[in-house]
């Protein structure tokens, strides 16, 4: 019975679930050639990356993400015409830049 209450306390703090990363700003520049895209989150968030072609795109996946832009939204600059951002299912979010 013992061992039961030992292993129940040590693995309790690891049962608890993470809370969502949060997105808290995002600023675009950029020109035809080139563009820069910053996107400050709450802390360091475990991304992958892939590049898609016809029509090029960064795909950005993270996950959970809340997006609290506060009505700022990263506007498409230079080469980047669309960007897209929101929960895609249950733990897990994405981002896309469209050139």
């Amino acid at each position: 019975m013992l061992l039961i209450v030992v292993l129940l306390v040590v693995l309790a703090p690891n049962v608890r679930a993470e809370a969502p990363l949060v997105a808290t700003s995002a600023e675009m520049a950029g020109d035809e050639l080139r563009v820069r895209a910053l996107i400050t989150f709450d802390r360091e968030p475990k991304l992958s990356r892939l590049i898609i072609a016809n029509p090029h795109r960064l795909v950005i996946d993270l996950p959970e993400t809340g997006f609290a832009f506060d009505g700022n939204a990263p506007l498409a600059r230079g080469l980047v015409s669309d960007v897209r951002f929101g929960l895609m299912q249950a733990g897990k979010s994405r981002i896309v830049l469209t050139a």
